[in-house]
């Protein structure tokens, strides 16, 4: 489970983890009767929430697949028979891209072109399929900033896709900001692997 609590730039942040902070007592809750802490999962999202009929920010739970792997246990993918098949195709539920990075954004290497035949291919395979890409930051900077570019970095993987044909309803951009990290931010080499996109593919 995914719970993304959202904050508005217009509110007073006294902590830029506002929208984390709301999100953590939707879990308290849930953990109080008697969910496994260890399957939620809770980040903040930074959006224009308010207009002048309302004044109370929104918490949206979602669920969501949380593994880039599946573990042994698990039921079955649908797709891993196809993806058997053609090695190019996404054997999980998502992938963690480490683009580099200029000034103008994301630098298209090859490994990003080998990897687009196959995500053409999983999309293929129904018309339901589409794909969310996730841009994340370090934690260097101001957290609303940090927002703006990795949803532009986002923006940048998704218009790349269309441009070799793949279908743009099937494609959304989403950023999470820094609040995601998957390494310390203590050091440059977590830092630099934080700065990522990740590919969730949904089915």
């Amino acid at each position: 489970l995914e719970i993304i609590g959202h904050y508005d730039p217009s509110e007073p942040i006294a902590d830029p983890n506002l929208g984390v902070q709301r999100s953590v007592k939707v879990k308290n809750e849930l953990v109080a009767v008697g969910l496994n802490p260890d399957r939620i999962k809770c980040r903040g999202d930074l959006q224009r929430l308010f207009d002048k009929n309302s004044r109370i920010p929104p918490i949206v739970i979602s669920a969501s697949s949380l593994l880039t792997e599946r573990p042994d246990d698990a039921p079955a993918d649908p797709n891993e028979a196809a993806a058997r098949k053609n090695p190019n195709l996404p054997k999980y539920n998502s992938i963690v891209y480490h683009p580099s990075f200029s000034d103008q954004g994301v630098m298209i290497k090859s490994d990003l072109m080998e990897l687009t035949p196959g995500i053409a291919q999983w999309l293929a395979l129904d018309a339901q399929n589409y794909i969310e890409l996730w841009g994340h930051t370090d934690h260097v900077g101001h957290d609303q900033d940090n927002y703006r570019l990795a949803l532009k970095w986002a923006q940048q993987l998704r218009g790349f896709f269309i441009s070799q044909g793949i279908d743009a309803n099937r494609l959304k951009a989403r950023s999470a900001g820094e609040q995601q990290p998957l390494y310390t931010n203590s050091n440059s080499r977590g830092r630099l692997k934080n700065r990522r996109i990740e590919l969730i593919f949904k089915y």
